[in-house]
């Protein structure tokens, strides 16, 4: 055999990272489920204060969101 012949390597066809078998993250959300669009709404400051002290920890939107949802029909 002469110095530069190659017959002698066995080639590996194998993949360095393997493939995972499940995504990490968060699964996708359904199109028609997504809050995607928005409602615009003025009030006062003193209006915009009482929603804020009744909000409490939770943001402005996810407590108007959920009041709407639970005291209302508006959504169903």
């Amino acid at each position: 055999m002469s110095k530069n012949n190659l017959d002698g390597i066995e080639v590996k066809k194998r993949k360095v990272l393997p493939k995972s078998k499940s995504k990490a993250g968060r699964p996708t959300t359904n199109p028609n489920e997504k809050e995607s669009e928005t409602i615009a709404l003025k009030v006062t400051p003193l209006e915009l204060a009482a929603v804020k002290e009744k909000a409490g920890v939770a943001g402005l939107s996810t407590y108007i969101k959920h009041y709407i949802r639970t005291n209302t029909e508006l959504f169903k």
